[in-house]
C-alpha cells in the first residue's frame, strides 16, 4: 500500500513589531517647546533637544545650530547667537548653554522653594488635595534626578503636607495611624491623600444639584419679572385680565397671559 505524507501545517508569519510600527503606525511629530533660558524647565529642553537634533546623524553641524536658534528666545537665545552660525559652531553654543543653565545648585533651590512654599488648603477640596500631592512627588522626583538623598526626608514631607491639610482631611489621617507616637511615612500619606480626594469627587458628584427644567426655569424668569415691575407687591388692577367675546368663546388676555374659556351656549 502506497503511503501518503501529510504535510505540517505551520502558522502564517507575523510581522515583527519594528515592521508595524515601521510601517503602519503614524506617530506625531515630536518637537520641544522654546527655552526661555528658565532654569527649571533646562533639563527637560536638554534631553529633548538632544535626543531629537544632537543625536540626529541626518543634521549636519551647522543645522543643529539653526534649530537650536529657532528654539530658543531671551538671554538663552543671546548666548547661542554669540556662536557663528558654522559647523564648528554648534558645539561651542551647545557648551555656552550647558555651562550656564548646567546650575545643580540652582536648580535644587528651585525645587526646594517649590516644596516648602506650598499653599494651605482652607476647604475640603479634592482638586487642592490632587495639586499638593503632585507637587509634593514632582519635587521629590526632582531631588532624586539631581542625585539627592530624599528616602530618609519621611518626617519633614508628612510635617509639611500635615500643617497644609484642612481639620477634616487632617483628623482622618490621624485616625489611620495606629501607632500615634511613631514616625509616620510618606507612602501612606500619600496613598492616603489620593482615597481622600477620590472620595471627595464622589460626595460633589453625588450631591451636586441638577440644573432647573426649562419650564421651571421660564417660570421663574417671569416671576422675577413681575417682581421688579410692581415691587410694593400690591395689585394694580390695570393689570388684571380683560374678557371679551368672539365666535362664542370668552378671551381673557392680560400683559403676560392669554386664556380661552369656552362659552356654555
Amino acid at each position: 500500500m502506497r503511503k501518503f505524507s501529510v504535510p505540517s501545517l505551520s502558522p502564517p508569519p507575523y510581522p515583527s513589531q519594528a515592521a508595524i510600527s515601521a510601517n503602519n503606525l503614524q506617530l506625531p511629530p515630536c518637537d520641544t517647546e522654546v527655552f526661555r533660558g528658565d532654569y527649571s524647565s533646562w533639563p527637560t529642553f536638554r534631553d529633548l533637544f538632544t535626543a531629537i537634533y544632537v543625536n540626529n546623524t541626518r543634521l549636519s553641524y551647522v543645522e543643529k545650530l539653526f534649530h537650536l536658534l529657532r528654539k530658543t528666545s531671551g538671554e538663552a537665545k543671546e548666548i547661542v547667537s554669540k556662536s557663528p552660525l558654522t559647523n564648528q559652531g554648534f558645539d561651542l553654543a551647545w557648551a555656552n548653554l550647558k555651562a550656564t543653565f548646567e546650575n545643580k545648585r540652582v536648580l535644587v533651590n528651585r525645587q526646594l522653594k517649590l516644596l516648602f512654599a506650598l499653599p494651605v488648603i482652607r476647604t475640603e477640596s479634592a482638586s487642592a488635595l490632587k495639586n499638593i500631592q503632585s507637587n509634593i512627588n514632582g519635587c521629590l522626583a526632582a531631588l532624586a534626578m539631581y542625585d539627592i538623598d530624599v528616602s530618609n526626608w519621611d518626617p519633614i514631607i508628612v510635617f509639611l503636607c500635615s500643617n497644609r491639610l484642612p481639620e477634616t482631611t487632617l483628623s482622618l489621617w490621624e485616625q489611620t495611624l495606629v501607632d500615634k507616637a511613631a514616625i509616620p511615612l510618606w507612602s501612606p500619606m500619600d496613598t492616603f491623600l489620593t482615597q481622600r480626594f477620590r472620595t471627595l469627587e464622589s460626595i460633589t458628584d453625588v450631591r451636586c444639584p441638577s440644573p432647573p427644567s426649562t419650564s421651571t426655569y421660564a417660570f421663574q424668569q417671569q416671576r422675577t419679572a413681575q417682581q421688579h415691575q410692581n415691587p410694593s407687591g400690591r395689585r394694580n388692577f390695570h393689570t388684571l385680565p380683560t374678557y371679551r367675546l368672539q365666535h362664542n368663546v370668552f378671551y381673557a388676555q392680560s400683559n403676560n397671559m392669554f386664556c380661552d374659556f369656552a362659552k356654555n351656549v
